[in-house]
């Protein structure tokens, strides 16, 4: 009898282990590793580089003004399929705004710089005197 608990215990213990493997892996790594600061990402389309060059630009000139420490931007391909189902994007390019893990905002407007610039700046500051 005591054979029989055991087993049935190491049953449902085996069974489970699937289940709570799921619940760990349903936030994509590259989430899990943001910290608690402002993280800018950028999904790209590597079949349409030419519709980003403004996003590029515009993050290139505020990555100039600020220090290693105010800004962090992480370019995702199209092909990286599960931040694009986390964060439902449906669109390219697009960029999307994160506080840690927690999605604060996304722009999938204007391709003009200036306009991209503007949204930037309302979540990343740091020294403008170079802007």
């Amino acid at each position: 009898m005591a054979y029989t608990t055991v087993r049935n215990t190491a049953m449902t213990f085996f069974l489970m282990l699937p289940l709570t493997a799921c619940t760990t892996q349903g936030t994509p790594a590259m989430i899990q590793d943001l910290d608690a600061e402002t993280s800018m990402l950028l999904f790209s389309d590597e079949d349409n580089i030419s519709e980003e060059k403004p996003y590029y630009r515009a993050l290139l000139k505020k990555s100039n003004n600020c220090s290693n420490d105010d800004i962090d931007i992480k370019i995702v391909s199209s092909g990286k399929k599960d931040m694009v189902d986390y964060l439902d994007v449906t669109g390219y390019p697009s960029l999307y705004v994160m506080e840690g893990q927690e999605l604060k905002d996304k722009y999938e407007g204007s391709t003009e710089s200036s306009e991209i610039e503007t949204f930037i700046n309302q979540y990343i500051n740091c020294d403008t005197s170079n802007e």
